[in-house]
């Protein structure tokens, strides 16, 4: 019985080294969707630049792209922190702020690209909002 007492295991310490590596994780994907999101965006812009202009194109794209500029300096911010287990939750809640601001952005497309009488471009602008 001593032996086994001697080594228990911490499940404190195992469930932080656990959130810190899921955090982790969460980061590098939320900074890998961002960096391939850019190219959707631009495809997005080009198409609906055509009928609803170049203004709402350049304007939307700021828009989204603040958002996604923010996701990745602070997964590299968090990278380059190293932070210790009990750091991580802060740094998930950055990503999480992150996710509805970068919805907002995406969805916003609906009203940016709006014109008239244009059903087919709002048709494909809601289906590049179900594709991503």
């Amino acid at each position: 019985m001593d032996v086994l007492s001697s080594t228990d295991l911490d499940e404190e310490l195992i469930a932080r080294k656990v959130l810190a590596e899921r955090v982790k994780v969460f980061t590098d994907r939320a900074v890998g969707g961002a960096y391939s999101s850019c190219l959707c965006t631009l495809l997005l812009a080009w198409i609906e630049a055509s009928v609803a202009g170049w203004r709402q194109a350049i304007a939307w794209l700021l828009c989204i792209n603040a958002a996604e500029i923010l996701i990745i300096v602070w997964g590299y911010q968090y990278r380059r922190a190293q932070p210790s287990d009990q750091d991580a939750p802060a740094w998930a809640w950055r990503q999480i702020v992150c996710a509805p601001l970068l919805g907002l952005a995406w969805g916003s497309s609906v009203w940016f690209f709006w014109v008239d009488g244009q059903i087919l471009l709002y048709v494909v602008n809601l289906t590049v909002l179900v594709a991503v």
